[in-house]
């Protein structure tokens, strides 16, 4: 039972320690199988300790040399009077007393003790088998998504495709760059419109984490999700645009502040509501906002319109802004000017990955013409907004500068009042018409006044 408990604390090495060239770092949710493999642990060996056969206790009383016999005699022989006899013959030993006792002490019930060491077992197997199911099942998405952003790219003229050197062969080629079980990044360059290439981060649900399954029953939890991110030109104007599920839009104001400083929300085109609500999806599940209202005019285009028709179901969020994105994928790190798309992997996975890479690309394919036909008034209300965020973040930058200086100067004053304390009294009368002199030349700006008699 021991072995099967040290089995599943060991089994997931991820959760043990950071995999070289690691992307991510420890988080509680990662670490709580162990803790509680360990806690199972230290449990079976109270449950053994607890359960000590007491025979043990008498084979070690007899090599110590203590027997019931010899107490007895030991006993009996510090007695006196004449009733001595009878009083030992009705008395039990002592010896024996104190063996029973630490007996019943120790005594478990053993059908007990088998079950308890049973459901225990069961836990652990139950465990293993969960691991080996979801690492599996895992292996297996990855492998099917790859191939699919595989030959998307390929259709779409990536030149680069992958992790490993070109001029390897596809089928040997490794495609994904792997972050343990759950998580892997797809890369491709070398595409005109792409220059800057684009990421694919493939995010899957811990399927092989028993316990981070039973939490996501009772929390909420993301499931299998994929997400696009391709930096697009740097000629194209000031732009916010998002694209997103109502349920979700909270968590993206939280976590990326230029939505909640540059978007307002825009009444959605009568040709976007028809590709959103094909097939019964309602298109007040959608939120759509922006720093211009006629952002709207980039989803009437037909090639855009159709793709987002195929992602109606899966789509959870479309982002094009000029504000960066913070904890985009690592490729991203460097640009401002990004296009962020999360869609769901449902059961249709292949379609979902590779509508989402070609939705997205297609998108850095049309910007740089729907920019060049975006009204002046448009434009120029998306500068003031970043004007006016521009002369927030100066004064707040600005006053904490003051801040920082005031604070300064206060140590600076205790540290020079502490010096003076530590003077004698010559050397204090001295600094004190030295700071006379400093203040009244401070106050005539330094100028010196002759006075004539």
């Amino acid at each position: 039972f021991m072995f099967f408990v040290f089995l599943s604390f060991v089994m997931d090495g991820r959760n043990s320690m950071l995999k070289k060239g690691s992307l991510r770092r420890h988080s509680a949710a990662a670490i709580f199988p162990n803790l509680l493999s360990v806690c199972l642990m230290m449990l079976c060996a109270i449950v053994a300790a607890s359960s000590v056969d007491p025979s043990i206790i008498e084979a070690v009383s007899d090599d110590d040399g203590i027997s019931v016999e010899d107490v007895t005699s030991s006993g009996l022989s510090k007695k006196a009077g004449t009733h001595a006899d009878e009083r030992t013959s009705s008395q039990e030993p002592m010896g024996a007393a104190t063996i029973k006792a630490m007996q019943s002490a120790h005594e478990i019930d053993e059908a007990l003790l088998f079950k308890i060491e049973a459901t225990f077992a069961f836990l652990c197997i139950f465990y293993i088998l969960t691991y080996i199911v979801g690492r599996i099942q895992n292996e297996r998405t990855f492998r099917c998504l790859a191939r699919a952003l595989l030959d998307c790219s390929e259709e779409l003229s990536f030149e680069h495709i992958g992790v490993q050197s070109t001029d390897q062969p596809i089928s040997s080629r490794k495609l994904l760059y792997r972050d343990g079980g759950s998580l892997a990044f797809f890369f491709a360059s070398g595409r005109r419109c792409a220059a800057h290439g684009a990421t694919v981060s493939i995010s899957l649900k811990p399927r092989y984490e028993l316990f981070a399954l039973l939490k996501g029953t009772f929390f909420h939890s993301t499931g299998d999700t994929l997400k696009v991110v391709i930096p697009y030109e740097a000629n194209i104007q000031p732009l916010v645009l998002l694209l997103v599920k109502k349920e979700i839009l909270p968590a993206y104001r939280r976590q990326l502040p230029h939505v909640e400083l540059f978007c307002d929300q825009i009444q959605m085109s009568p040709q976007l509501k028809g590709y959103l609500s094909s097939n019964g999806l309602q298109d007040s599940d959608f939120v759509l906002a922006g720093d211009s209202v006629e952002a709207s005019s980039l989803f009437t285009i037909d090639r855009v319109g159709a793709s987002l028709t195929h992602l109606r179901r899966a789509l959870q969020c479309l982002h094009i802004t000029d504000r960066g994105a913070e904890g985009s994928e690592p490729q991203a790190h460097d640009y401002k000017k990004l296009i962020l798309l999360t869609v769901d992997i449902g059961h249709d996975s292949r379609m979902v990955a590779s509508e989402a890479l070609r939705l997205a690309v297609l998108l850095s394919d049309v910007l740089s013409k729907w920019d060049s036909g975006r009204s002046a008034a448009g434009i120029e209300r998306s500068r003031a907004l970043r004007r006016k965020v521009l002369e927030v973040e100066n004064k707040e930058k600005e006053h904490q500068r003051r801040e920082q200086l005031a604070e300064r100067a206060d140590a600076k004053k205790r540290d020079m009042d502490e010096k003076v304390s530590e003077m004698s009294r010559e050397e204090q009368l001295k600094y004190e018409e030295k700071q006379r002199r400093k203040e009244l030349k401070k106050r005539t700006g330094g100028a010196k006044k002759i006075i004539k008699l």
